[in-house]
């Protein structure tokens, strides 16, 4: 019947699915079809592990909105019920996860000092679990995060040396190996340090093997986001170094196949992200009616999807302010960078560079006006 467990996994279920085609609002609905039946059940009830995996799940929508108070409400809801669970406790690997997810929002919200250490908890409960231990692509996966934590710190030494622990594991497991997927993503993940650190052609050497692997892999291909995703850093990478018309190219491989798959469509944000990307090269080419259009169409996009006041939204607000800047249409460019800074504030806080940033572009503009 409809109000049976296994009901309620079917509707688990498919939210999952809508979370991974984009409709949040969708994953929502079926997510809590399934926590009604969950909490209401005598068997289960509010305190029920089963119960924490919605509640889990609930949090992961939340997290891709960019509400991230509302994501970390859900999670904390979650670590409750595990830790004080006989069957769970705070050592299970089920807490782990939890520790791991806060520590993702941790990251968005750009408290990186507090994310290390949501990571680092969840690092050692793998790492002294009989099951996982030091070389389980679980613990791998926790390396990664550390990793990534680490580059966004600016320590791209340190980020190297994460990812390479990853690595190591990932392509000594028998499950995985250097042409499985997941070892592509951190090949991937250390192409982007390269990047930062203008490797440009260290960066395309790591790009081009996990690209290898997305693309005569049985389970992705040619025609995958993930593939996609390759395309799309390529694409950045030429850019900056200067070869446009190859930037172009990649981001237009990239985009027909986001635009093109069933799960992701025109109206996905990955997809927003690739009018962005091109909207960035029509940028820095003075092309302003070409950069303008793309960043409305990936604008649109995110406001639908993400709503008005989260960091990828705002990140479009900073490029329109950008293209106005360059233009010389200072009452424009103020606008979009105090929509920008309002949202990066509220998000992040004042400290985070993307803030400051922005901060520093509204004061130089307000000085130019007053000059006027």
């Amino acid at each position: 019947g409809k109000n049976h467990p296994e009901t309620a996994d079917i509707y688990n279920n498919i939210g999952v699915v809508c979370k991974l085609q984009g409709k949040y609002a969708e994953a929502l609905k079926w997510y809590r079809k399934a926590l009604n039946i969950y909490e209401n059940d005598e068997d289960f009830g509010k305190n029920h592990p089963d119960t924490a995996d919605i509640y889990n799940n609930i949090g992961n929508v939340y997290q891709e909105q960019g509400r991230y108070a509302e994501a970390l409400k859900w999670y904390r809801k979650a670590l409750g019920i595990y830790e004080n669970d006989e069957d769970f406790g705070k050592n299970h690997p089920e807490t782990a996860d939890i520790y791991n997810n806060i520590g993702v929002v941790c990251k968005l919200q750009g408290k990186y000092a507090e994310a290390l250490k949501w990571y680092r908890k969840a690092l050692n409960i793998y790492e002294n679990d009989e099951d996982f231990g030091k070389n389980h692509p679980e613990t791998a996966d926790i390396y990664n995060n550390i990793g990534v934590v680490c580059k966004l710190q600016g320590k791209y030494a340190e980020a190297l040396k994460w990812y390479r622990k990853a690595l190591n594991i990932y392509e000594n497991d028998e499950d995985f190996g250097k042409n499985h997927p997941d070892t592509a993503d951190i090949y991937n993940n250390i192409g982007n340090v390269y990047q930062e650190q203008g490797r440009y052609a260290e960066a395309l050497k790591w790009y081009r093997k996990a690209l290898g692997i997305y693309e005569n892999d049985e389970d992705f291909g040619k025609n995958h986001p993930e593939t996609a995703d390759i395309y799309n850093n390529i694409g950045v990478v030429c850019k900056l170094h200067g070869k446009y018309a190859e930037a172009l190219n990649w981001y237009r491989k990239a985009l027909n196949i986001y635009e093109n798959d069933e799960d992701f469509g025109k109206n996905h944000p990955e997809t927003a992200d690739t009018y962005n990307n091109l909207g960035n090269l029509h940028l820095k080419l003075d092309e302003y009616p070409e950069a303008l259009h793309w960043y409305k169409k990936a604008l649109k996009i995110k406001i639908t999807v993400y709503g008005e006041n989260h960091p990828s939204t705002a990140d479009t607000y900073y490029n329109l302010a950008i293209l106005y800047d360059n233009q010389n249409d200072n009452p424009q460019a103020l606008d979009w960078y105090t929509k920008a800074h309002t949202i990066y504030q509220n998000v992040y806080g004042d400290n985070h560079p993307e803030t400051q940033d922005a901060l520093r572009k509204i004061q130089e503009i307000q000085r130019l006006l007053n000059e006027e």
